[in-house]
């Protein structure tokens, strides 16, 4: 990157600071490598420009917030990054409901083994509704366990509620109808 010799060692670490926390936003954003270098470079050049004029900090407070520029110039990298965001969630989850039904599990195996039973014991845990638990302390103990279609309604239902997919049809329904002629 060359910049201009007007610029004080100062201004172009603020410059440097400025286009590193842009290319953050915009990664945030999704919005992919290639694109995400051409607008980091295109924000620096535009910002050496306006500093040879009126200086960088003026720029820089003229230019705004660029976490806002970087949502303006990426619309189509937020909805992207609401779906990333629905998956992320959607696993998490799926692995906290999946941890609670075993930690639900081996509180119950405990109540089961210290009841001091030698016949096989089989229930269903609340609230994993078709969870199948089945503790056989006769020969050792034998343990099977089922959790159920729980875990994975969990994840679909915070899919749905983070992602909003409802959200994009909605959207490609306006794009739609502004690019059809009259």
């Amino acid at each position: 990157m060359k910049s201009s010799p007007a610029l004080s060692r100062l201004d172009r670490t603020r410059l440097r600071w400025a286009s590193s926390r842009y290319e953050l936003w915009l990664d945030l954003y999704c919005v992919p490598h290639k694109q995400r270098q051409a607008l980091g470079a295109e924000l620096r050049s535009n910002l050496t420009d306006a500093a040879s004029h009126v200086g960088l900090p003026a720029a820089l407070i003229k230019l705004g917030s660029l976490r806002h520029l970087a949502a303006n110039t990426s619309r189509d990298g937020q909805l992207r990054s609401r779906w990333l965001a629905g998956l992320v969630a959607a696993i998490s989850a799926l692995a906290i409901g999946l941890v609670a039904f075993f930690f639900l599990t081996l509180y119950y195996m405990q109540g089961v083994l210290d009841s001091n039973g030698t016949e096989p014991v089989t229930s269903s845990l609340f609230p994993y509704l078709g969870s199948n638990v089945t503790i056989d302390p006769s020969s050792g103990l034998e343990l099977t366990i089922q959790p159920g279609p729980m875990p994975f309604v969990l994840a679909v239902t915070v899919w749905l509620l983070v992602a909003a997919p409802w959200r994009s049809l909605h959207h490609r329904s306006d794009v739609i109808s502004e690019t059809q002629p009259l």
